[in-house]
Formats: C-alpha cells, sequence, structure tokens
C-alpha cells in the first residue's frame, strides 16, 4: 500500500497543475491606452454557440492586450459537467489612438 502513496500523490501533483491556464497575447508595439477590463465568460453546450465579447470601451481603436485565463475551480466545473459549462476569465486593454496621418500638399 505505501508503494502506491508517491505515485498517487505525484498524480494528484499533476492533475492540480493541469488545472490552470494562462494565455496572453500583446504585439510588440502596441501600447494600452485604458486600463485592463475583465470579464468571465461562460461557455455551454461544448462551446457549440460562440460567445461575442465585444470591449465598448475601445472606441474602435482595437486591442493592445487580451488575457484569458482559467482556474482550478473553473476546470473542476468543467470536469463535473462534461465540459458542458466551462467559465474562463477574460482580461483586455485597448490601444492608443493612432495619429491621423494630414494630406501632403
Amino acid at each position: 500500500m505505501r508503494a502506491w502513496m508517491p505515485a498517487g500523490l505525484l498524480l494528484a501533483l499533476c492533475h492540480a497543475s493541469a488545472g490552470c491556464s494562462y494565455l496572453r497575447i500583446a504585439p510588440q508595439d502596441i501600447n494600452p491606452s485604458t486600463q485592463e477590463e475583465r470579464r468571465t465568460v461562460h461557455l455551454v453546450a461544448w462551446r457549440l454557440y460562440p460567445r461575442l465579447l465585444s470591449p465598448s470601451n475601445c472606441n474602435g481603436n482595437g486591442l493592445a492586450e487580451v488575457v484569458v485565463e482559467s482556474n482550478i475551480v473553473y476546470s473542476a466545473i468543467a470536469l463535473l459537467t462534461f465540459g458542458f459549462w466551462t467559465p474562463i476569465d477574460v482580461h483586455w486593454k485597448c490601444a492608443k489612438d493612432q495619429p491621423s496621418v494630414e494630406a501632403m500638399p
């Protein structure tokens, strides 16, 4: 019985560490102009119905940074519902206004 204890502990640690994920997308030459906004998005029905997340604070400037992350609680919810309900956190920062180019005479 004691021989299985390290293997069981290793399996539990691997399962717990797999419950968190973090993905950051940010171009190198774009600086953010707004504070970070965040929303929890609930994906249902195995993502058959995509959620459209439309940041209203960017005023058409686009996004400077997007972060998508999950935690162990969200992963447990997805596991218990067999993936039918999957919550994730989405964070974003808007890009600065692009300088307008004046027409040359």
